[in-house]
């Protein structure tokens, strides 16, 4: 009986790992490794460390806000205000794992995320852009907020 429970353990342990699913936030025909990082499709990147900060935002043109994130542990950042004048980019948001081991997603525990949020401001103005880091479904608490001011000219 241990024999066959440790020929067991050993066979599943040899066999490949489940293919893990992409978030859905990322295209399915393109490979995480494709997706271009922030910097070349964005003017500006907002970064934490900016929070409570005022940031200039070209007209016309992408900027991101990226966010770590703890989504394994049920928390994920969600823009809770947005001024009239900055839209959502085309581009929309992507969350990567912050691992600099491809073979661990930001679905296993403990493995951290950063979330990219892309937006674009449509006309001139002033207003605070706001992000809570709340649990799945929206149920307090908030974790943390993040607020920028963005100026855009």
């Amino acid at each position: 009986m241990k024999r066959a429970i440790f020929v067991a353990v050993v066979l599943m342990a040899c066999s490949p790992a489940p293919e893990v699913k992409q978030d859905d936030a990322l295209s399915s025909e393109a490979p995480a490794s494709e997706i271009p990082e922030a910097p070349a499709v964005v003017s500006i990147r907002v970064l934490q460390d900016q929070n409570g900060q005022t940031v200039e935002a070209p007209v016309g043109q992408p900027f991101s806000v990226e966010l770590r994130g703890q989504q394994p542990q049920g928390f994920s950042w969600r823009v809770v205000e947005t001024p009239e004048f900055i839209s959502p980019a085309p581009d929309g948001s992507v969350t990567l794992p912050t691992t600099d081991q491809p073979e661990q997603q930001a679905s296993v525990v403990g493995v951290g995320a950063i979330q990219t949020f892309f937006f674009v401001a449509t006309a001139p103005g002033s207003s605070d852009l706001v992000l809570e880091h709340r649990r799945f479904g929206g149920a307090p608490p908030t974790r943390e907020s993040f607020r920028v001011r963005i100026v855009a000219r």
